[in-house]
């Protein structure tokens, strides 16, 4: 199904993140992202598992109070500035009922 299939972008994005230090995301906070996209399983529209994965991490990042700019995000390897966009207003228009859940976890 869909949520295998972005399971492993995520994943490489966490260690792209760790490794190469391109977005400012802590390790726990990637992890958590993964976590909830597995559960919650958002549908998103963009075809890219990449920019899903980017722009959730982006949406995660920030809900948690990490300081993310999109401009880093735009930086990592087949995202572009339109997909991520696309992808960003795709999950928002779903509501922020998962974003309020990956904070609520935090209090």
């Amino acid at each position: 199904g869909d949520h295998r299939d972005l399971h492993y972008p995520l994943r490489r994005q966490r260690q792209m993140c760790i490794r190469d230090r391109i977005v400012d995301v802590p390790p726990a906070v990637a992890t958590q992202a993964i976590e909830s996209y597995e559960r919650l399983r958002p549908a998103n529209s963009v075809l890219s598992e990449t920019v899903r994965a980017a722009s959730w991490l982006f949406l995660t990042a920030k809900a948690s109070g990490v300081k993310v700019y999109k401009k880093d995000f735009y930086a990592l390897p087949n995202v572009s500035r339109e997909a991520f966009n696309k992808s960003l207003t795709t999950y928002a228009e779903q509501g922020n009922a998962y974003i309020e859940e990956i904070v609520s976890e935090e209090l």
